[in-house]
């Protein structure tokens, strides 16, 4: 049987980099040299002209006390851990909305990770606000740090997420992948053999309804048969049929989208009905019926 040691990488963090096509780690300074943030620059200022905008870097005006001010620029993002912001247009107008109507004393402070042994120092959470001082032209702000190891950093997000609600699916699912959780990487597994993927900026096809996906790979009700394997032994059969009748039945959409909620409901059907339901004779039906 194979263990457990098989199915997660030795180097999560790397791996998912290259899987997801993620890039290097960047400096705030290179982040805000890049073309994504360039064009947001230019959105920024055509929203704010002619409003006037409240001081932020008046700290002892503002704050009683506070941490050492720090130099932002220098400060890093791996967005094998973080969310990539900058490349979603929702959080593009969220940026800013909040670079906009900034106030310190509401933003709080941004905690950087600082690697034992080194000088990096890594921000996991505050992405939002960073980027929205860059817009005001602040690249010194007061911030706490913290030690941290390499290997803690992706442990050092989830722990966040876990304690909050507005962190994407596809953002927890891919650090949970980096903190090495086998459940994770049996369903990864199971996705790179299908061809498909949860993370959007991958390539297509794009598995969507992320929670969907997990209730159709995972629910014993509807995977009687896997209810009691281990995360090594799982091969997620009903999943990988249902996955399989929407590509026979609508293969050009399903060349970019598979629905999480259509793939749970097909699990449901096959669950109930027997084992044959793949069979070609069956799979010409459902199609004359579309």
């Amino acid at each position: 049987m194979t263990n457990v040691l098989s199915i997660v990488p030795s180097n999560t963090r790397e791996t998912v980099r290259d899987m997801f096509a993620i890039e290097d780690v960047k400096t705030v300074k290179e982040i805000m040299a890049s073309k994504l943030f360039q064009t947001l620059k230019e959105e920024f200022d055509e929203a704010s002209e002619g409003i006037i905008m409240d001081t932020i870097d008046d700290f002892d005006s503002i704050f009683v006390s506070y941490p050492p001010v720090t130099n932002l620029l220098d400060a890093k993002f791996d967005f094998v851990d973080q969310r990539e912001r900058l490349k979603d247009p929702k959080h593009r107008r969220e940026i800013i909305k909040t670079a906009i109507n900034f106030k310190p004393k509401f933003a709080g402070f941004p905690q950087l990770n600082r690697v034992m042994g080194t000088q990096d120092d890594y921000m996991q959470d505050w992405q939002k606000r960073c980027l929205a001082l860059l817009l005001r032209g602040v690249y010194n702000y007061p911030c706490s740090i913290v030690y941290t190891t390499k290997n803690e950093l992706s442990e050092d997000f989830t722990s966040q997420f876990r304690q909050k609600d507005n962190i994407a699916a596809y953002d927890k699912f891919k650090a949970e992948l980096s903190d090495g959780s086998d459940k994770h990487w049996a369903m990864q597994h199971c996705f790179d053999r299908l061809g498909v993927t949860v993370y959007p900026f991958a390539e297509p096809p794009l598995l969507t309804g992320l929670g969907d996906v997990m209730q159709a790979m995972f629910n014993p009700m509807l995977n009687p048969k896997e209810k009691n394997s281990s995360f090594e032994e799982k091969e997620f059969n009903n999943f990988v049929r249902a996955v399989t009748i929407i590509r026979r039945v609508w293969p050009k959409f399903s060349e970019t989208r598979i629905p999480g909620t259509f793939i749970r409901g097909l699990v449901a059907i096959i669950a109930m009905f027997d084992k044959n339901i793949l069979k070609a004779s069956h799979i010409e039906k459902i199609s004359q019926l579309t």
